[in-house]
């Protein structure tokens, strides 16, 4: 018997029906993406004002410390009236917004699931999380200020739900993501990090605010107990243990209840009654290398599994992360997610 946090599931498939509710493993999701064009436009803020496409993918810039930035939105077709969620994006180094997207089946998730979407590009390599990865050359791009300012761009032009504004990345994307919920100041509601970790100084205590942290168990980019990394072009980047990166945020969030569950391939370990009633989940899944699992991209061309690990297809990272945003309580509640007793069961 252990004692596990109850969050909603919008999807099971039948042979995983022994799982933990602890564990959104939120499989059979989209696999097959929309049709969609590509329409690059300027976006309000640039003099030049195109409007806003329905059901297509489209190329957006704006100005942001004088420097042309760019990014990839899609509104989806037949929103309802009430005002939807934005999900933010973030890529990984050497990829982009739009690369993004495909990994990730978003486009084809974001119509279904009716929330905004959006998948900004990075100016060098990577954006600027702390690392280095960028390239010296752009080691003073903001890209705190960027993703802020993206964000409240699109609260002002479209009609989205202030207390829905959810920013997640893969790897360096994911290390982006957390650099920005160390800002005391910003607007996003909840954050997802997928196989990233921090590199950006912080303040020892933050607000809290809903964090996730999805890491793969067989990663060599990000191994388990942590060491040195080596990236070529004379970067080596000494990683922190998986866990020490979800216990310094539960740390720093004040959180005073930590619970731990197992279930097939996913180890979660949560914290709970952090300040605002907010939480820290980390979860580990066997068998996942450096992927966005279940997503469109399978193997790296340039990166041999030595590199990266395995791809892992039925852990759907995509279902997972929504299920996750989707079924937070309400921040406005102080309160943590009710706590309930589940015998754990074999799957079939």
């Amino acid at each position: 018997m252990i004692h596990v946090p109850l969050f909603p599931l919008s999807m099971l498939k039948p042979v995983l029906a022994g799982l933990l509710l602890a564990c959104t493993l939120a499989l059979g999701a989209c696999t097959t993406p929309l049709p969609v064009t590509t329409e690059p436009a300027a976006s309000a803020d640039t003099g030049s004002v195109q409007p806003y496409a329905v059901g297509k993918l489209q190329l957006r810039q704006t100005r942001f410390e004088d420097r042309q930035r760019s990014f990839w939105l899609y509104i989806p077709s037949d929103l309802p009236t009430a005002p939807a969620a934005l999900l933010t994006v973030l890529h990984g180094t050497g990829s982009n917004g739009e690369q993004m997207l495909y990994m990730g089946n978003f486009v084809a998730h974001a119509e279904a699931r009716k929330y905004v979407l959006a998948a900004p590009n990075a100016l060098g390599r990577a954006f600027n999380e702390g690392s280095g990865r960028i390239g010296a050359d752009l080691l003073d791009v903001d890209d705190v200020g960027f993703l802020l300012h993206l964000n409240q761009l699109l609260q002002a032009d479209l009609v989205l739900d202030p207390g829905k504004s959810y920013l997640a990345g893969f790897s360096s994307g994911g290390a982006m993501t957390q650099r920005v919920a160390l800002q005391t100041d910003n607007e996003y509601s909840a954050f997802v990090s997928v196989s990233g970790h921090l590199w950006a100084p912080g303040p020892a205590t933050l607000p809290a605010k809903p964090l996730l942290l999805i890491f793969g168990d067989s990663d060599p980019l990000n191994p388990v107990a942590g060491g040195p990394v080596n990236y070529g072009n004379n970067l080596v980047l000494d990683k922190p243990a998986q866990l020490a990166t979800a216990r310094a945020w539960a740390n720093r969030f004040g959180c005073s209840i930590r619970v731990e569950a197992t279930a097939t391939i996913v180890h979660q370990t949560g914290w709970y009654q952090c300040q605002g009633g907010s939480q820290v989940t980390y979860q580990q899944i066997e068998g996942l290398g450096h992927f966005w699992a279940g997503g469109a991209v399978t193997e790296y061309a340039s990166l041999g599994p030595e590199r990266v690990g395995p791809y892992l297809g039925n852990f759907i990272t995509t279902e997972v992360i929504w299920d996750y945003l989707s079924h937070l309580p309400p921040r406005s509640s102080g309160v943590s997610p009710p706590l309930i007793t589940i015998t754990r069961t074999p799957a079939d």
